[in-house]
Protein backbone atom coordinates (compact mmCIF):
# COMPACT_ATOMS: atom_id res chain seq x y z
CA UNK A 1 0.00 0.00 0.00
CA UNK A 2 1.37 3.25 -0.87
CA UNK A 3 1.88 6.41 1.40
CA UNK A 4 -1.73 7.86 0.03
CA UNK A 5 -3.76 4.57 0.25
CA UNK A 6 -2.36 4.27 4.04
CA UNK A 7 -3.28 8.26 4.58
CA UNK A 8 -6.40 8.12 3.11
CA UNK A 9 -7.46 4.72 4.19
CA UNK A 10 -6.55 5.56 8.14
CA UNK A 11 -8.12 9.05 7.60
CA UNK A 12 -11.57 6.64 6.14
CA UNK A 13 -11.22 5.08 9.66
CA UNK A 14 -11.33 8.31 11.73
CA UNK A 15 -14.67 9.49 9.44
CA UNK A 16 -16.44 6.14 9.89
CA UNK A 17 -15.90 6.35 14.09
CA UNK A 18 -16.68 10.16 14.27
CA UNK A 19 -20.15 9.51 12.13
CA UNK A 20 -20.57 6.54 14.34
CA UNK A 21 -20.49 8.70 16.99
CA UNK A 22 -22.09 12.19 15.43
CA UNK A 23 -25.06 12.29 17.73
CA UNK A 24 -23.75 11.73 21.16
CA UNK A 25 -20.27 12.85 20.85
CA UNK A 26 -20.17 15.85 17.87
CA UNK A 27 -23.35 17.02 17.36
CA UNK A 28 -21.95 20.27 16.24
CA UNK A 29 -20.30 18.19 13.63
CA UNK A 30 -17.02 19.88 14.71
CA UNK A 31 -14.19 17.06 15.45
CA UNK A 32 -11.06 17.06 17.92
CA UNK A 33 -8.21 16.82 15.13
CA UNK A 34 -5.68 15.53 17.61
CA UNK A 35 -8.16 12.79 16.40
CA UNK A 36 -6.38 12.80 13.18
CA UNK A 37 -3.86 9.97 12.14
CA UNK A 38 -1.91 12.52 10.67
CA UNK A 39 -1.50 16.29 9.89
CA UNK A 40 -4.51 17.62 8.41
CA UNK A 41 -2.21 19.22 5.34
CA UNK A 42 -0.75 16.01 4.92
CA UNK A 43 -4.17 14.34 4.79
CA UNK A 44 -5.63 17.20 2.27
CA UNK A 45 -2.94 16.61 0.41
CA UNK A 46 -3.08 12.67 0.19
CA UNK A 47 -6.48 13.07 -0.93
CA UNK A 48 -5.90 15.36 -3.79
CA UNK A 49 -3.26 13.19 -5.19
CA UNK A 50 -5.70 10.10 -4.76
CA UNK A 51 -8.62 12.52 -6.68
CA UNK A 52 -5.91 13.02 -9.27
CA UNK A 53 -5.24 9.37 -9.61
CA UNK A 54 -8.53 8.27 -9.43
CA UNK A 55 -10.01 10.79 -11.90
CA UNK A 56 -11.72 8.08 -14.22
CA UNK A 57 -13.71 6.69 -10.92
CA UNK A 58 -16.13 9.40 -10.60
CA UNK A 59 -17.56 7.99 -7.57
CA UNK A 60 -14.29 7.22 -5.98
CA UNK A 61 -13.58 10.62 -6.27
CA UNK A 62 -16.79 11.91 -5.01
CA UNK A 63 -16.21 10.00 -1.73
CA UNK A 64 -12.69 11.83 -1.82
CA UNK A 65 -13.97 14.97 -2.18
CA UNK A 66 -16.59 14.49 0.76
CA UNK A 67 -13.28 13.43 2.72
CA UNK A 68 -11.77 16.26 1.80
CA UNK A 69 -14.80 18.52 3.07
CA UNK A 70 -15.15 17.15 6.03
CA UNK A 71 -11.70 17.18 6.89
CA UNK A 72 -12.08 20.88 7.32
CA UNK A 73 -14.98 20.37 10.52
CA UNK A 74 -11.36 18.78 12.46
CA UNK A 75 -10.64 21.98 14.63
CA UNK A 76 -8.50 23.13 17.59
CA UNK A 77 -9.81 19.83 20.32
CA UNK A 78 -10.70 22.93 22.70
CA UNK A 79 -13.13 24.82 20.43
CA UNK A 80 -14.16 21.39 19.28
CA UNK A 81 -15.21 20.21 22.71
CA UNK A 82 -16.95 24.13 23.16
CA UNK A 83 -18.93 23.98 20.37
CA UNK A 84 -20.38 20.10 21.16
CA UNK A 85 -20.78 20.21 24.74
CA UNK A 86 -22.96 23.73 24.48
CA UNK A 87 -25.66 21.34 21.89
CA UNK A 88 -24.87 18.20 24.67
CA UNK A 89 -25.87 20.12 27.81
CA UNK A 90 -29.37 21.52 26.64
CA UNK A 91 -32.17 19.29 27.56
CA UNK A 92 -33.80 20.31 23.83
CA UNK A 93 -31.04 18.71 22.17
CA UNK A 94 -32.00 15.59 24.13
CA UNK A 95 -35.31 15.85 23.59
CA UNK A 96 -35.24 16.12 19.82
CA UNK A 97 -32.72 13.24 19.90
CA UNK A 98 -35.44 10.83 21.68
CA UNK A 99 -38.14 11.49 18.95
Amino acid sequence: MSDIETIVSDFGKIQQEVSARALTHYPAHKFPKSLLPYKKEEIASAIQMAIKIKEDDPETVDVLRAGLLLLDDFIDDREAYNLNHKLLAQDSYWEAIRK
